[in-house]
């Protein structure tokens, strides 16, 4: 009897980032379901690993907003430190996502990158170009939901009802079909000065999208939405 193969589980960085990140149980369970090769925190990000009880593999960053107490804890558990000058091109969550690359992770999931300062929450959207143009999908998620860009196809699991927003944010997509929505579409166009795939909502378990040319970036969240 020939051997089953089953597929190679996917090897999975998380990100820490110093956005708001409300709930540890949510980062704790979501480390022990997927077990990630790797636990990268950014500056402040370091706060969530310790809140949850996970112990990072790196921290990286100018340490201008993270805790002395919270750094002291985490040397003492003998974990590394880059530590960067605060006048900088990069961004401290940028160098974080480098490092992240340099594992060569099949996705990389970015927590922490919203709330706050809203430059800072938009600065974060280049982490999923940066994925893009490495060949790994980046996610950027929290206890409501996650966003994630779509370039070619993209298969979305969740339950009937689950709102999606899907827009064209950094440019004009063409050929867009929408499978499995309670608004889907064939072959359409979505356009930045447009937002027409506000508030769409998964019809079943399992949806598509693809897009020809351009990209979409897709907010998914983990229930029904009003409006």
């Amino acid at each position: 009897m020939a051997s089953r193969k089953y597929p190679m589980p996917k090897r999975i960085v998380f990100l820490l980032l110093g956005g708001s990140l409300t709930d540890p149980e949510f980062l704790k369970n979501m480390w022990r379901i997927h077990r990630p090769q790797a636990v990268i925190c950014a500056n402040g990000g370091a706060r969530h690993a310790r809140d949850a009880g996970l112990k990072p593999t790196l921290i990286v960053g100018d340490m201008d907003s993270l805790p002395e107490e919270v750094r002291a804890h985490f040397r003492q558990e003998g974990i590394p430190e880059q530590v960067f000058p605060r006048v900088k091109d990069e961004t401290d969550a940028v160098i974080a996502c480098k490092q992240a690359l340099a594992l060569h992770p099949d996705e990389i999931w970015v927590f922490g990158a919203f709330g706050g300062r809203v430059d800072h929450m938009l600065a974060n959207l280049s982490l999923l170009l940066m994925g893009e143009k490495n060949g790994v999908f980046v996610k950027l998620l929290d206890e409501a939901g996650e966003v994630f860009l779509v370039t070619r196809e993209k298969f979305i699991e969740g339950k009937a009802g689950d709102t999606v927003s899907i827009l064209a944010l950094f440019e004009d997509a063409i050929g867009v079909t929408l499978e499995g929505f309670a608004y889907p579409l064939t072959k359409g166009e979505m356009k930045r000065d447009f937002p027409l795939g506000m508030s769409n909502r998964l019809g079943g378990e399992r949806a598509r999208i693809e897009v020809e040319t351009g990209s979409l970036l897709v907010i998914k969240y983990f229930h029904s939405c009003g409006g």
